[in-house]
Protein backbone atom coordinates (compact mmCIF):
# COMPACT_ATOMS: atom_id res chain seq x y z
CA UNK A 1 0.00 0.00 0.00
CA UNK A 2 2.52 2.40 0.83
CA UNK A 3 4.15 1.41 -2.55
CA UNK A 4 1.22 2.65 -4.13
CA UNK A 5 0.76 5.45 -2.47
CA UNK A 6 4.11 6.62 -3.09
CA UNK A 7 3.93 6.12 -6.97
CA UNK A 8 0.82 7.98 -7.00
CA UNK A 9 2.46 10.84 -4.70
CA UNK A 10 5.47 10.70 -7.84
CA UNK A 11 3.05 10.99 -10.76
CA UNK A 12 1.28 14.20 -9.00
CA UNK A 13 4.74 15.77 -8.73
CA UNK A 14 5.14 15.14 -12.17
CA UNK A 15 2.08 16.70 -13.26
CA UNK A 16 2.73 19.74 -11.20
CA UNK A 17 6.14 19.93 -12.88
CA UNK A 18 4.65 19.37 -16.50
CA UNK A 19 1.78 22.49 -16.21
CA UNK A 20 4.56 24.47 -14.18
CA UNK A 21 7.19 23.88 -17.07
CA UNK A 22 4.43 24.32 -19.71
CA UNK A 23 3.47 27.72 -18.08
CA UNK A 24 6.82 29.09 -18.56
CA UNK A 25 6.96 28.00 -21.71
CA UNK A 26 3.88 29.76 -23.02
CA UNK A 27 4.64 32.63 -21.15
CA UNK A 28 8.50 32.65 -22.66
CA UNK A 29 6.88 32.20 -26.35
CA UNK A 30 4.36 35.38 -25.45
CA UNK A 31 7.39 37.74 -24.40
CA UNK A 32 8.57 36.95 -27.46
CA UNK A 33 6.34 37.25 -29.61
CA UNK A 34 6.08 40.83 -28.21
CA UNK A 35 2.60 40.23 -26.78
CA UNK A 36 0.87 41.13 -24.09
CA UNK A 37 -1.25 38.64 -21.94
CA UNK A 38 -4.33 40.91 -23.16
CA UNK A 39 -3.31 40.52 -26.52
CA UNK A 40 -3.16 36.78 -26.19
CA UNK A 41 -5.87 35.61 -24.64
CA UNK A 42 -8.07 37.66 -27.09
CA UNK A 43 -6.15 36.14 -29.96
CA UNK A 44 -6.74 32.84 -28.35
CA UNK A 45 -10.69 33.68 -27.37
CA UNK A 46 -9.76 33.12 -23.50
CA UNK A 47 -9.31 35.57 -20.49
CA UNK A 48 -6.58 37.62 -19.47
CA UNK A 49 -6.99 36.07 -15.87
CA UNK A 50 -7.31 32.44 -16.95
CA UNK A 51 -4.42 32.54 -19.16
CA UNK A 52 -2.74 33.95 -16.18
CA UNK A 53 -3.49 30.74 -14.65
CA UNK A 54 -1.81 29.13 -17.37
CA UNK A 55 0.92 30.64 -17.43
CA UNK A 56 1.93 30.31 -13.74
CA UNK A 57 0.77 26.44 -13.77
CA UNK A 58 -1.57 27.01 -11.13
CA UNK A 59 -4.72 25.71 -13.71
CA UNK A 60 -4.40 22.88 -16.30
CA UNK A 61 -5.93 23.86 -19.32
CA UNK A 62 -8.33 22.02 -21.83
CA UNK A 63 -5.95 21.18 -25.18
CA UNK A 64 -8.40 23.12 -27.01
CA UNK A 65 -7.12 26.23 -25.23
CA UNK A 66 -3.40 25.36 -25.38
CA UNK A 67 -3.75 24.67 -29.15
CA UNK A 68 -5.41 28.08 -29.51
CA UNK A 69 -2.56 29.28 -27.40
CA UNK A 70 -0.15 27.61 -28.96
CA UNK A 71 -1.34 29.38 -32.42
CA UNK A 72 -1.72 32.34 -30.69
CA UNK A 73 1.91 32.89 -29.86
CA UNK A 74 2.92 31.95 -33.45
CA UNK A 75 4.17 28.17 -32.56
CA UNK A 76 2.38 24.47 -32.89
CA UNK A 77 0.55 22.37 -30.10
CA UNK A 78 3.36 20.18 -30.27
CA UNK A 79 6.37 22.48 -29.92
CA UNK A 80 4.51 24.22 -26.94
CA UNK A 81 4.01 21.11 -25.08
CA UNK A 82 7.71 19.79 -25.91
CA UNK A 83 10.46 20.53 -23.65
CA UNK A 84 13.29 20.78 -26.25
CA UNK A 85 14.51 24.17 -27.75
CA UNK A 86 14.57 22.94 -31.21
CA UNK A 87 10.98 22.83 -32.67
CA UNK A 88 9.45 19.81 -33.89
CA UNK A 89 7.55 21.28 -36.66
CA UNK A 90 9.10 22.16 -40.14
CA UNK A 91 5.48 24.03 -40.41
CA UNK A 92 5.98 27.92 -40.85
CA UNK A 93 4.63 29.13 -37.71
CA UNK A 94 1.15 30.51 -37.48
CA UNK A 95 1.13 34.43 -36.89
CA UNK A 96 4.81 34.88 -38.55
CA UNK A 97 5.61 38.18 -39.14
CA UNK A 98 7.04 39.63 -42.39
CA UNK A 99 10.96 41.12 -42.17
CA UNK A 100 9.79 44.91 -42.01
CA UNK A 101 7.86 44.08 -38.88
CA UNK A 102 10.34 42.03 -37.36
CA UNK A 103 12.29 45.33 -37.29
CA UNK A 104 9.99 46.84 -35.34
CA UNK A 105 10.65 47.42 -31.40
CA UNK A 106 8.04 45.49 -28.99
CA UNK A 107 5.91 49.26 -28.71
CA UNK A 108 5.59 49.71 -32.45
CA UNK A 109 4.28 46.00 -32.98
CA UNK A 110 1.80 46.73 -30.46
CA UNK A 111 1.03 49.73 -32.38
CA UNK A 112 0.20 47.68 -35.60
CA UNK A 113 -1.68 44.96 -33.77
CA UNK A 114 -3.94 47.31 -32.68
CA UNK A 115 -4.21 49.23 -35.79
CA UNK A 116 -5.00 46.01 -37.51
CA UNK A 117 -7.19 44.61 -35.02
CA UNK A 118 -9.06 48.60 -34.89
CA UNK A 119 -9.79 47.51 -38.63
CA UNK A 120 -10.85 44.57 -38.31
CA UNK A 121 -13.28 45.54 -35.87
CA UNK A 122 -14.62 48.78 -36.60
CA UNK A 123 -16.74 50.17 -33.48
Amino acid sequence: MKKEGQSEGLMAARVKEFYSDLGSRLRSLRLKSGLTQQEVAERAGLTPPYLSYLESGKKKGTLDAYFRLAEAVGTTLEDLMSKTKTPHSAKKKAYSMPSPIEKLSIAERRSVYRMLKALKNPH
